[in-house]
């Protein structure tokens, strides 16, 4: 499937002349690497999403939600977030933030309400584009330190020095160099881990910055260290799941919003 599916999108889309293109598949949650011609294909599963610098990117204005429910989670959730602002979601255990996620992620569709991007109802098929997500559980694949950060996409060294500071990663990368491969995350610790996806995020240049749970391995100082860096550099959106945060951190959010709150 994967053999065939590369063939059709290089076909109809060699007009572009991608460099790179990312390929999102939602069902199989696996992760795999093609080559396919100039075309590197990072296969994660099968409902197209096609990433290519900003080629699906627009500005991000504003996303809502409305009168929105899901299943037993949600029932008539309101929610405005607008470009810029850093949002810090809290609610409890069992409440469902990692399936909000998913929903503003289009992996999930409301059983009903509205949910627009812009101003503009959203396409499921096209909506991820607009986020970096730092998963709860990172995936690392069994490549090299480089290919981990940049998914192999062409980054300059400038920004790349940049960001490897920003998420701490700076050991990590002069102990081992970027080069080396990291098997699968098996000699990698949780912390580590984390920082590699956080990194992954911020090198992908979208609008807005989902984070869940993104320094839960981390120890309290580095945590803290991260959030300054990253909420005082990211320009875009940040939206952020936790529930472990210090009260220093709390504070460099914009808002802070109780989703249990929001779908009473």
């Amino acid at each position: 499937f994967c053999i065939v599916s590369g063939f059709l999108l290089f076909t109809k889309l060699q007009h572009l002349k991608p460099k790179q293109i990312s390929v999102r598949f939602i069902r199989s949650g696996t992760f795999e690497r093609a080559n396919i011609g100039k075309i590197q294909l990072s296969v994660l599963d099968p409902t197209f999403v096609f990433h290519r610098s900003n080629y699906l990117i627009k500005d991000f204005d504003s996303l809502s939600l409305k009168q929105v429910s899901f299943k037993k989670l949600y029932h008539d959730l309101d929610l405005q977030v607008l470009n810029h602002e850093k949002i810090l979601w809290t609610a409890p255990s069992g409440f469902g933030k990692t399936t909000f996620f998913k929903l503003l992620l289009g992996e999930l569709v409301p059983d009903t309400g509205t949910y627009t991007l812009n101003q503009t109802n959203v396409d499921p098929a096209t909506v991820h584009a607009y986020f970096a997500h730092v998963a709860q559980e990172p995936h690392i694949f069994a490549d090299t330190l480089q290919f981990n950060l940049c998914l192999g996409k062409d980054v300059p060294k400038e920004k790349l020095a940049q960001v490897i500071e920003l998420t701490g990663l700076t050991k990590l990368v002069t102990q081992r160099g970027l080069d080396r491969i990291v098997a699968a995350g098996a000699d990698l610790s949780g912390g580590q881990k984390q920082r590699i996806e956080l990194a992954r995020t911020l090198l992908q240049d979208r609008p807005i910055l989902l984070i869940d749970e993104g320094t839960s391995a981390l120890d309290p100082k580095l945590s803290e260290m991260i959030h300054e860096k990253v909420i005082a550099h990211f320009n875009g959106t940040v939206i952020e799941i936790a529930h472990k945060l210090s009260p220093k951190e709390q504070a460099l959010f914009t808002k802070k919003i109780a989703l249990d709150e929001l779908s009473e």
